[in-house]
């Protein structure tokens, strides 16, 4: 299906501004022949401390569970 460009060819888009277009992250990726799947994570179990996980925990509960900030579009892979 071809759909119209969201992007601009040409112009500089910065982290920030993807989240000032009007249309659904999906789509924004699309445009960039790119798409992300949520998925529920299995990851290692530990006793150890881990001091970053305090920062994880506060961003998790600063943001809401849809707004969680994405990595840049060229950071995901396909």
């Amino acid at each position: 299906m071809n759909r119209p460009k969201i992007l601009r060819p040409g112009e500089s888009y910065t982290f920030a501004k993807y989240f000032e277009l009007a249309y659904d992250i999906g789509d924004i990726l699309a445009d960039l022949d790119c798409r992300f799947d949520r998925t529920l994570l299995n990851l290692p179990k530990t006793d150890q401390v881990i001091p970053e996980l305090k920062d994880v925990r506060s961003i998790t509960r600063y943001y809401p569970k849809e707004r969680l900030p994405l990595p840049p579009p060229n950071a995901i892979a396909t």
